[in-house]
């Protein structure tokens, strides 16, 4: 849940460490970067009670 957490964080701190690993036929890297920071918290959040960890596993 942590290296969730900490990875979700890190993508509004440090966006740029993340925009080069965005394929460039992806359009909007900022906006997939905002999105993949979010999944990520919203994952981390998820795992935190049982009965959504299955789900969260997913991600």
């Amino acid at each position: 849940m942590a290296g969730y957490l900490v990875a979700g964080t890190n993508h509004f701190y440090n966006p740029q460490s993340y925009y080069y690993i965005i394929p460039a036929y992806l359009p909007f890297p900022i906006v997939l970067n905002i999105l993949a920071g979010l999944f990520e918290v919203l994952f981390a959040l998820m795992l935190i009670r049982p009965k959504n960890r299955k789900v969260a596993s997913h991600g």
